[in-house]
């Protein structure tokens, strides 16, 4: 954002889009539809379970590694705007950065925050494990409380900057995936006039610091593992972190394969398989999580159900409200009619204009909501 914001002449020079036609590559060679609809599909259904289980998070704060987790699902529900679904919406509609440069310049930036922040977060998770399993009284002492959600200041910082003040990715449909270059395909940058160093390197440090982290993680655990006369009943008393570490692990996998498969495609010529891998793996580090909490842990999994539960109940109460109160007007008017007839019509019109039967209906339901 530097050069579109402090340095317009730059900008003018860099990504101008005068020197060549969009269209001298036929729209049709530049859509990908298919699977510019599978990121569009897997986007909204990543939205739709990550969301609860942000709230299921929330919590559980007090315990450190579901700060870092739940600093991390805000950012990956921001950053999949741009890794899964405009990147679909491009792919469909067969867009290049000259198609829509300013838009696809802004993407990029919130592209470069969401990656920056995710991926440091999840070097800053891999830590915390680290030094939990190596000290737990110095994992309370650099964690517990507030002092966690200063640690977060980092990643925050960075992926402000790279944001701000480093080149961002643009889109290209003919690849289907984001480049430096902004003319990728159109024209090819020979001198290495887009490249994002700062991104390049640190790209390389993640992939050499989260395998470094965690291969550390595994050598600790074993060092333990030794020292205990029972392999089964350390298993058994760690069997929450180990399923902590399996969650973390998996999720840094993702953001491994994206750092070095995306640093190889801006720098050297790569077949569009491997690309389109890059990309998945992409979306994926912001996609995993909700899926492996789900599925691995099961504090989460019972929040989100309970408040599945609970919505489901609440529409249930309000159809049960709604059919009460119609069977209940016919009555009510004849009951009127009988007024001067019968003098304990007025009881009965009494008791069933407060609405006494539908306190006891939504007793029933809500009882019945909550032994499931």
């Amino acid at each position: 954002m530097d050069t579109y914001t402090f340095d317009k002449a730059a900008y003018d020079l860099h990504y101008n889009c005068s020197f060549y036609d969009v269209d001298s590559i036929p729209l049709e060679q530049r859509k990908h539809t298919v699977l510019g609809w599978m990121f569009i599909i897997f986007f909204v259904v990543t939205e739709m379970i990550y969301i609860p289980c942000i709230f299921a998070i929330w919590k559980h704060l007090e315990q450190s590694t579901y700060k870092f987790m739940f600093f991390l699902g805000l950012i990956d529900v921001f950053g999949m705007w741009s890794s899964g679904f405009f990147t679909g919406y491009f792919g469909i509609t067969g867009q290049v950065f000259c198609s829509n440069p300013r838009l696809i310049y802004i993407l990029g930036m919130m592209a470069h925050f969401a990656w920056g922040n995710e991926s440091a977060t999840a070097i800053m998770l891999a830590l915390n494990r680290c030094i939990d399993i190596l000290s737990p009284t110095w994992g309370k002492t650099l964690y517990d409380g507030k002092r966690c959600w200063l640690w977060l200041i980092f990643p925050l910082s960075y992926g402000t900057y790279f944001a701000f003040f480093t080149k961002p990715v643009t889109f290209s449909s003919l690849l289907m995936s984001w480049f430096f270059n902004p003319h990728v395909g159109y024209f090819d940058d020979k001198d290495g006039t887009y490249i994002n160093w700062c991104n390049t390197i640190y790209n390389w440090f993640v992939v050499i610091a989260l395998p470094g982290l965690y291969i550390t993680f595994v050598v600790l655990f074993a060092a333990r593992l030794l020292r205990m006369s029972s392999y089964s009943a350390v298993i058994r008393r760690n069997r929450t972190e180990i399923k902590s570490f399996l969650q973390v692990l998996i999720i840094t996998t993702a953001n491994v394969f994206s750092s070095g498969i995306f640093d190889y495609m801006q720098l050297f010529e790569t077949s569009p398989g491997i690309i389109y891998l890059g990309q998945v793996a992409w979306f994926t580090a912001h996609a995993a999580p909700p899926y492996i909490y789900w599925t691995l842990n099961k504090t989460i999994r019972r929040d989100c159900i309970r408040m599945a539960r609970r919505i489901l109940g609440m529409r249930l109460d309000k159809v049960s409200v709604q059919s009460n109160t119609g069977k209940i007007s016919p009555v009510n008017t004849k009951t009127v009619d009988n007024m001067n007839t019968t003098p304990t019509a007025n009881v009965n019109v009494k008791t069933m204009d407060s609405g006494s039967a539908n306190p006891l209906d939504n007793a029933t339901i809500d009882n019945y909501v909550q032994t499931q």
